[in-house]
């Protein structure tokens, strides 16, 4: 943490200019089992990093041998590059004022080796983008079902397809990563035989330079209020 202490202004400063606020939504870092998080995070906040979320990492240690019975009218295929679009759509509807930024969906779809899409009555009505995790298990990139569809089961159904298709790839475990706060997810995940396996609390900093100046100034001026009082 000393360390960090000292050299993470500089090392933040020279990291800052190489990003591509074209391609980019925001800038995360994940804080997982530090011990001395009430000392990083000050550093954190100098650089202007906000605290946004806690995740947790759900992991099936023995994915299914045999692909989930489905519902009456559903049906769950290959997806295309013409299903993007709707998954979009999909996603920002399922995740509202939780969602990530479309960065982020189109950071999914870059990394995902499977997407499906689930239909009812040929219709889209949800999706599931699949990939590999650092440590080269599975990994459930994202999924999500239209809200209007919600309360069906279709979800339980879709993230049971969506691990059974990792394990016909040869993975024999599989991570999703979850926000306790989406309870309904997390139920899902714990019924289908996911248990905790890491967690930890995303900061995330704005890409906005003008933004983040006036954050600062407001904060300053405030500072020189609260010392001398007002000024009128």
């Amino acid at each position: 943490v000393d360390s960090m202490r000292r050299e993470f202004a500089t090392m933040w400063d020279k990291a800052l200019v190489s990003v591509d606020r074209n391609e980019i939504d925001y800038i995360s870092m994940n804080l997982s089992q530090v011990s001395a998080r009430d000392m990083v995070i000050p550093i954190l906040e100098t650089a202007s990093f906000k605290q946004f979320a806690e995740w947790i990492e759900m992991l099936h240690p023995d994915l299914p041998k045999s692909p989930p019975v489905f519902s009456s009218g559903i049906e769950m295929r290959r997806a295309g590059e013409e299903d993007l679009d709707m998954f979009e759509s999909i996603w920002s509807d399922a995740l509202g004022e939780l969602t990530d930024g479309l960065a982020t969906f189109d950071d999914f779809a870059s990394r995902a080796d499977w997407a499906g899409a689930l239909t009812l009555n040929s219709e889209v009505i949800g999706f599931a983008f699949n990939g590999t995790s650092i440590n080269g298990d599975g990994e459930v990139l994202t999924a999500a079902i239209t809200p209007s569809h919600w309360g069906n089961g279709y979800g339980r159904e879709l993230l049971e397809a969506a691990l059974y298709q990792l394990r016909t790839v040869d993975h024999g475990r599989a991570v999703i990563r979850v926000r306790p706060d989406v309870r309904q997810a997390l139920k899902v995940c714990s019924e289908l035989g996911m248990r905790h396996s890491s967690g930890g609390i995303e900061w995330r900093r704005s890409i906005d330079e003008e933004e983040i100046h006036l954050e600062l100034e407001a904060k300053r001026k405030a500072g020189v209020k609260a010392r001398f009082g007002g000024w009128r």
